[in-house]
């Protein structure tokens, strides 16, 4: 470590000293990220893909109710909060547009029609301008086109579809370009229109409500967009307070403290064109702060672009009281193991019954040293394991969505473990693991329920089950110069590497993501009756 102490110290200044103390940085940090960039990060060890009882559960209709009857009997006892990440722009949903917008293209829609077959930006733009009318914000855009004495028919007339276009995606139109994603309007009713944000909400009321009646939802936001979001949640919750209950919303942003440098080829921190030192946002992961914050019970994650119309609720309702219904099974079962090893008061046939439950319902290995342990080590062994936050996580059936699934990894100590893991993660030139990887049945949707909190109601620091080396390492680049970036562990990956887990199949239904704007023409985000 040494050396790398020593080789930050000779290329920082004073300027940087000051910048680090201003931005949150400390210099420790920056020789953990220096020995990272340096010595690099080892890929992920896949064993085999987690399945169908092999690391996957899943459960007939009459378990599923009564997983559900367990969470409603025992939900009222716990606090819970809904958390969202939502700090994402929706630029990238709007990719296809601003391609076609900045490339100054003036094609007719008879172009669209001709060239769409060999042109997937072509495609795009016409699936979007045919079904105009379907989109929720439709009628925004039309109000205004006609302030330009134009509507979006006339101008599609007229074949000015760069114009429609401009209307959408730019700040002198409904600017979704550049819109928080939870800002754009997803759904239509008869009544108008729900954004990302307001249907979240709604949803919730289906299984995040308090004994108090309160329903508890946490957004993480962009920083810059804070004070706008916040009065907008203001305006929303006022609107969506009704029979007796009441959203209690808090938000919070990615701390620019959790931003990691950047270097050059050679390891080297990179400085931007006025000398600075040049930090990155370093990826979802970097909400592991912000969720080291909550202090509920039960803590239930899902993303802001995967959210559907009302009428498709009761499904995910369903499945959301399914994977908290476990989750409270398993941890009240865990409790009563981590008291009876506390407390000292165990038999042999009592470890045999912990190593039995901790094998089957949480997926525990062994190493091979531990048959050889007299019974007080492992009773010791059995608790550390235990004693350790618990997720219970959804997975669907692998339709070729992009992202990661359910496998079993090598660990250092040479186990098992089940994760959650993206291809970044695995060295996909190793043919084996490309196989593996390859062979995955279910896909993470980010469905999670999990809980912080140990056997005596004290929160778990949660940076304590992080897995630091599982980040990834970015070639990236900034003013013609190329970089390279540190991300941290995913969210849902790395960082709760060491957490307990359970992966339960919940069907497609639950899962709807929105990633490109003509997602919201798919049968499961167009209105069922209008």
């Amino acid at each position: 470590m040494n050396q790398y102490i020593h080789k930050l110290k000779s290329l920082l200044t004073e300027n940087d000293y000051q910048q680090l103390k201003e931005e949150g940085h400390t210099f420790e940090h920056l020789v953990d990220q220096i020995k990272i960039f340096e010595l690099g990060l080892p890929p992920i060890i896949l064993n085999r893909a987690a399945k169908i009882n092999d690391g996957v559960k899943s459960f007939t209709v009459e378990q599923v109710l009564n997983y559900c009857r367990i969470f409603d009997d025992q939900i009222k006892y716990k606090s819970v909060i809904k958390f969202i990440p939502a700090s994402g722009a929706a630029s990238r949903m709007f990719k296809e547009l601003q391609n076609f917008y900045t490339a100054n293209n003036n094609s007719t829609l008879n172009d669209l029609k001709s060239k769409s077959s060999l042109n997937k930006n072509y495609a795009c733009i016409l699936e979007f301008v045919l079904n105009i009318k379907k989109f929720a914000f439709y009628d925004e855009l039309d109000s205004l086109a006609k302030k330009n004495n134009e509507s979006v028919s006339s101008l599609i007339a007229e074949n000015k579809i760069r114009e429609i276009i401009e209307l959408v995606i730019s700040a002198g139109g409904l600017n979704y370009a550049n819109l928080p994603k939870g800002e754009i309007k997803f759904h239509l009713y008869r009544n108008g229109s729900r954004t990302a944000f307001e249907e979240h909400l709604v949803e919730a009321v289906g299984y995040a409500q308090n004994p108090s009646g309160e329903i508890k939802i946490h957004f993480t936001i962009p920083e810059e967009s804070r004070q706008h979001l916040i009065d907008f949640l203001r305006r929303v919750k006022i609107i969506y307070k009704k029979n007796g209950l009441d959203f209690s919303i808090s938000t919070s942003f990615q701390k620019k403290a959790t931003d990691t440098l950047a270097v050059d080829l050679n390891n080297t921190p990179f400085r931007d064109s006025n000398g600075k030192l040049l930090f990155r946002p370093a990826g979802h992961g970097a909400l592991l702060q912000n969720l080291n914050e909550i202090n509920e019970d039960i803590i239930f994650i899902k993303n802001i672009d995967n959210i559907s119309p009302e009428y498709l609720h009761p499904q995910t309702v369903k499945y959301k009281k399914l994977i908290g219904g476990i989750l409270i099974e398993v941890q009240n079962q865990i409790f009563n193991f981590i008291r009876q090893i506390a407390a000292g008061n165990f038999i042999y046939e009592d470890i045999q019954s912990i190593e039995n439950f901790s094998s089957k319902t949480l997926s525990i290995t062994f190493p091979p040293e531990y048959n050889q342990l007299d019974i007080n080590s492992r009773a010791k062994y059995l608790f550390n394991k235990l004693n350790r936050p618990l997720r219970v996580c959804g997975m669907v059936v692998n339709e070729g969505h992009p992202g990661g699934g359910p496998f079993w990894i090598e660990d250092d100590d040479r186990t098992q473990s089940l994760q959650i893991i993206e291809s970044a993660q695995i060295d996909l030139n190793n043919e084996k693991q490309k196989l593996i990887f390859n062979s995955s049945t279910h896909f993470n949707p980010v469905d999670i329920v999990f809980s912080i909190k140990d056997y005596r109601g004290n929160k778990f620091d949660l940076y304590k089950y992080s897995n630091p080396s599982t980040g990834l390492i970015a070639l990236k680049s900034k003013d013609s110069r190329e970089l390279k970036s540190l991300e941290l562990p995913g969210l849902w990956n790395g960082s709760m590497h060491y957490w307990n887990t359970i992966f339960v199949e919940v069907p497609k239904i639950t899962f709807n993501p929105v990633k490109e704007v003509n997602d919201l023409l798919k049968a499961e985000h167009q209105p069922e009756v209008l």
